[in-house]
């Protein structure tokens, strides 16, 4: 902390016929705020002297009042701190702060006959003391100096590294050049400081007009006697953020709740943004130029910035390792299309490509810094706003275009056929269960009391525990993070199934997604059971599941192996039933629906190739006629019951069918497999059904295709016989259709291993009946114990289990499955594409954007105010002026199809007046606008030089086009190509 007391000026002004332009540069230096810096010394008095006045030294170490009246007695080396008597010692202060007890702010002087006054008037040599801050602080500074600037003694630039009107930071610097005059002028300091030693304001007619700070490594002077220019240059602040870490405190990185963070670790926009930028030092207000809404709200497109968060995590280069500033600014920006300057000292956030669509979108601005009442809170933010209901002069305005200066020269610019987007992102929902996002993590020791926030227990009989690696016994080399998950079990038993007790994500906001956007969904994670060392042919159980459930509805679903997992047609005759992998009781009735037309018929049935069972002749019947029934059911209305037979559930056995009939067209037959009852209502897992092009006369059945529950016909044939093998870590499941309870209906999906105390990747997978008609479906991620699931011998023990063990996991995972390929996606390309015959692509890359998913880091999420957890989707769900339905990274996209949809003027040239970085040079010949193909003939800045005294603007910049119509959007064409593993590729195209 210091004060900062204007101690170098220059003044000029401009050469602007008519007018009267003040600039005024003044080079603030950092005084020290902490009274341990200040400066003593021990003199004798050679008079009586009071506290406060302002002595001169007389000789060697003795000291009298200094007096602005006599030259000798001037300057003024101190301040005497305390009353000293003639011939008597004392302290007397040389810098820093004395506590003066009064509350004037005010520059003090010597006095004309000593002591200090407050006035110039009437001194007949003016020497400055300090200047008093505060009540009881008195600041002791240096003589202000007055610079003699040269010619051009101000320059001030605009540069844009990249050449890119949508580059997102347009930093500014400051060119200062004076003359050093005498050998007598002193300014080393000015040079050998550091980057926050000296601030610098320059005022235009008493406004403030730039502001930021002294770069004290870059300076210039030649090796030679006075008169020579010495040259200093000033950079905005925004040169600073890239040596300033995001996160500076552990308890930032464990996402802290206070006022402005969220327990979670989801940030305001702009939170993150004014976090940044209170720490360039310049801190005057920030306006927003960006009208982006999240439509599933009534919000405003103003108020994207502060009702749209992302967490923390994006922030992270890797775990506890964050970005600096200037990275957190800069993939924010170029994610929005959005740049950001200074103008009048404030600081301007712009969406470029909105001046071209509309002149009534809104700009916010942001005032007030809570940092400067509460400089200790974490983050540093504005409080006040307030709305400006036009573009306002704030950020830009219209300047006529007046050349003085040479020609200057319009070049055209390639235009766009089409915009892509490219973002390397899985969609994973789940925040990274690292040390970055642990809670008051107080200790070292894992005695489970250290909670993570966005996990919490569910049910009874777990609790759920952080555990540090450097508490872990590595007993392999393993890539783990430094801190890992656990799902504590008590000792009570457990039955691998969803009753049980579980940690569940996410507990700080639902996430809720449109079904039909995805087409399944994969769980991953890393896990670890914990326990004694199994003997024999002994398996662990271990479960993790999502929890889907339809919005307004009270069903709640897991991941479960219906029959499609119990049984199959292991080929297009024989279904095949086995005992391991109907466990619980999953498959509770079998049924064999013949339908045969013209003449009766006989059905009989082989188990394992010998007859099983043959029916009575049955008479021709109609496809709604039930025929035989098998298994342990008590039979369904309408079936006789002397065709109901009981199937050996034994071993494996292999079943096939057929029918005899003379003249009779066998139309179809069909295995109907029952999971269970609900409410007296059949509940069919899975079925079998032959094709209807049967030759007549055909004896077997030998046709088979597998269905969903509603008949239809699914693709990919039959794909399994048994239950999971043991050490099968990437399992296939279905989705809907087990209970998120221990209802004997489906059987849970889990994982068999008989790896103990080893950290093993596992993974599950729905696509079947995945359900894409639910317009709010709720998602949830939960993580289970494990339990020993078969005896030393290898014999199936029956849950609940006795022997049950804690999970470690980290590297959680819940993807979305999409397109109809289904693949869990690596990488997106979002394009937006025009059907004008030009060849010229962009290709940007971004880190943040839209998501399927509502939780997770490296995406923005729509709010419906700034503190609430009242969340909307934020896939599809964005719109601006002039697109909706759309993915934030289309809105990119579209920002440069705005601006190079076709071709449009590039000027370089000098202007001749008045000018503001921001504001749009106006092209005009012979009175009117001079525009050219639908353009506006206003031209965005981009790179700027201004020098300030002869009122030239180096200018480059781009016309803009008039974007406010709408037949310009007749034929554009949103797509997302979705790319998976193995390079797998499918294109989607939005309406």
């Amino acid at each position: 902390m210091g004060y900062y007391i204007n101690k170098y000026t220059l003044e000029f002004d401009d050469i602007i016929q008519g007018e009267f332009n003040d600039y005024k540069l003044e080079i603030h230096k950092k005084y020290s705020s902490d009274t341990s810096d200040n400066v003593y010394a021990t003199v004798t008095a050679n008079e009586n002297i009071t506290i406060g006045d302002p002595v001169i030294y007389v000789q060697s170490g003795v000291v009298a009042r200094a007096k602005a009246s006599t030259s000798s007695l001037m300057p003024h080396v101190g301040v005497a701190y305390e009353n000293i008597n003639q011939g008597a010692s004392g302290q007397i202060l040389i810098s820093g702060i004395f506590p003066n007890p009064t509350s004037v702010n005010a520059t003090y002087y010597v006095g004309e006959n000593g002591g200090y006054t407050t006035s110039t008037a009437g001194l007949t040599i003016i020497d400055v003391i300090g200047y008093q801050v505060a009540y009881g602080t008195l600041v002791l500074t240096d003589d202000n100096v007055q610079l003699k600037g040269n010619g051009s003694p101000i320059q001030l630039n605009y540069n844009l590294v990249e050449d890119d009107i949508l580059s997102c930071f347009r930093s500014s610097y400051l060119d200062v050049s004076f003359y050093k005059e005498s050998l007598s002028e002193d300014f080393s300091e000015l040079f050998i400081a550091e980057n926050d030693s000296f601030k610098v304001f320059l005022y235009k007619n008493d406004n403030l007009f730039w502001q930021g700070w002294l770069a004290t490594q870059l300076f210039s002077e030649p090796f030679a006697s006075p008169p020579y220019v010495i040259k200093l240059r000033a950079y905005d602040g925004i040169h600073l953020l890239k040596d300033i870490p995001y996160f500076t405190s552990t308890d930032i990185f464990q996402a802290t709740s206070n006022l402005f963070n969220d327990r979670y670790g989801y940030h305001n926009i702009t939170d993150i943004i004014e976090k940044c930028i209170y720490n360039t030092g310049v801190l005057n207000d920030v306006f927003y130029y960006i009208n982006i809404k999240n439509q599933e709200t009534t919000n405003l497109t103003s108020e994207f910035q502060k009702k749209t968060r992302i967490h923390h995590q994006t922030f992270l280069n890797g775990e506890s390792d964050s970005m600096n500033m200037r990275e957190v600014l800069e993939i924010i920006f170029k994610s929005l299309g959005v740049t950001i300057y200074q103008r009048d000292g404030n600081w301007c956030i712009i969406r470029v490509s909105e001046f071209t669509t509309s002149n009534s979108n809104s700009v916010i601005k942001r005032s007030n810094w809570r940092a400067v009442d509460n400089p200790t809170d974490t983050n540093y933010v504005l409080t006040t706003e307030s709305l400006e209901s036009v573009i306002s002069t704030k950020v830009s305005s219209e300047v006529d275009f007046f050349q003085v200066d040479n020609s200057s020269t319009l070049t055209l610019q390639y235009p766009l056929k089409e915009v892509i987007v490219e973002q390397e992102f899985d969609h994973n929902m789940v925040t990274n269960t690292t040390i970055d996002n642990v809670n008051d993590l107080g200790a070292s020791d894992p005695s489970g009391l250290y909670l993570m926030d966005d996990w919490q227990p569910q049910g009874s009989n777990i609790q759920e525990a952080v555990v540090l690696r450097k508490n872990e016994p590595q007993s392999q080399s393993k890539n783990l993070n430094k801190s890992l998950l656990e799902a504590d079990l008590g000792y009570d038993s457990v039955k691998i199934d969803h009753c049980d007790g579980s940690l569940h994500y996410p507990s700080d906001h639902d996430v809720i997604i449109d079904s039909s956007t995805i087409t399944g969904l994969r769980a991953e994670a890393k896990a670890r059971p914990l326990g004694r060392s199994l003997v024999g042919d002994q398996a662990i159980g271990l479960l993790f599941s999502p929890k889907l459930h339809e919005e307004g509805t009270l069903v709640y679903t897991g991941f479960g192996r219906s029959a499609i997992d119990e049984v199959s047609m292991i080929n297009n005759t024989i279904l095949r039933f086995n005992e391991t992998s109907i466990s619980g009781g999953a498959l509770i009735l079998g049924v064999l629906d013949v339908n045969v037309t013209g003449q009766s018929y006989v059905v009989k049935v082989y188990q394992d190739g010998a007859i099983f069972f043959t029916s009575p002749t049955m008479p021709a019947r109609l496809f709604s006629d039930p025929t035989v029934e098998m298994g342990g059911g008590s039979g369904a209305t309408g079936i006789p019951t002397n065709l109901t037979f009981k199937m050996n559930f034994s071993a494996i056995s292999d079943y096939t069918v057929q029918i005899v009939t003379t003249g009779g067209t066998i139309q179809d037959a069909q295995w109907k497999l029952r999971g269970y009852e609900s409410n007296g209502v059949d509940i069919w897992g899975t079925l079998y059904y032959s094709m209807s092009n049967i030759v007549v006369n055909t004896f077997s059945i030998n046709n088979y295709q597998y269905s969903d529950i509603n008949g239809n016909a699914i693709s990919g044939g039959n794909i399994g016989t048994v239950a999971p093998n043991i050490d099968t870590k990437d399992i296939i499941s279905t989705a809907f259709i087990k209970n998120f309870t221990c209802a004997n209906d489906f059987v849970a999906s889990s994982f068999i291993s008989n790896r103990i105390n080893d950290w093993e990747t596992y993974s599950v997978t729905a696509t079947r009946n995945w359900q894409s008609n639910i317009s709010n479906l709720n998602i949830e991620l939960h993580l289970f114990g494990s339990a020993i699931v078969q005896d030393e011998n290898g014999a199936k023990l029956t849950s609940p289990y006795l022997d049950v063990f804690d999970v470690s996991y980290t590297d959680i995972k819940l993807l979305p499955v999409v397109t109809d390929s289904k693949f869990v996606p690596k990488k997106q390309e979002y394009v937006i594409s025009q059907p004008s015959n030009f060849s010229n692509k962009k290709t940007l890359e971004t880190k943040i954007g839209s998501a399927l998913f509502q939780t997770g880091y490296n995406r923005y999420i729509g709010f419906d105010s700034t503190t609430s957890t009242t969340f909307e989707k934020s896939w599809t769900n964005w719109t601006d002026s002039k697109f909706t339905s759309v993915t934030m990274q289309h809105l990119l996209a579209s920002c440069y199809m705005e601006l190079y949809r076709i071709p449009v003027r590039r000027i370089d040239g000098t202007h001749y007046g008045n000018y503001k970085y921001g504001d749009r040079l106006v092209l005009k010949v012979n009175g009117s606008t001079d525009t050219l193909n639908g353009s506006q003939g206003k031209f965005y800045p981009m790179k700027v030089t201004m020098d300030l005294k002869m009122a030239r603007t180096s200018f480059s910049g781009d016309d803009l086009l008039d974007n406010t119509g709408t037949d310009w959007q007749t034929g554009l064409t949103k797509t997302i190509k979705w790319i998976g593993e193995n390079d797998i590729t499918e294109t989607e195209t939005l309406t």
